[in-house]
């Protein structure tokens, strides 16, 4: 699962950014390793600046890179958890199944099923 993302939509393509834990581990390990020394030999703070700049951009944009995000995964909330996506698609099922047979049985299933699924929290 996508841990945060920064969504950015250029020619109808949505892409974005990935900040998971392990790409910020690995980004936090390459600032580490970083050899400094052409920042600080510096004699004017402008290029200082500008060559700090230049190596966290770069490593930042290494190891966050711009992703596509297909339509399904943009469109996700984020209160839509996995169980109730998984509790989304069993009672999709029951209803399906009470369509086809249309059992009393299955139709009590499915409208039982149905009330506790609208008792979850969305938040």
């Amino acid at each position: 699962m996508l841990a945060c993302l920064q969504l950015t939509v250029t020619n109808c393509d949505t892409i974005a950014r990935v900040f998971s834990k392990a790409n910020k581990v690995k980004f936090a390990n390459d600032l580490a390793s970083t050899d400094w020394s052409v920042v600080f030999d510096q004699q004017d703070a402008n290029c200082a600046c500008k060559a700090f700049s230049a190596i966290v951009t770069k490593l930042f944009e290494s190891n966050f890179p711009l992703v596509k995000i297909s339509r399904a995964r943009y469109r996700d909330k984020k209160w839509f958890t996995s169980g109730l996506r998984k509790s989304c698609l069993y009672k999709n099922k029951l209803y399906k199944t009470w369509i086809q047979t249309k059992s009393e049985e299955d139709e009590l299933k499915y409208k039982n099923y149905e009330k506790l699924f609208h008792t979850y929290p969305k938040s």
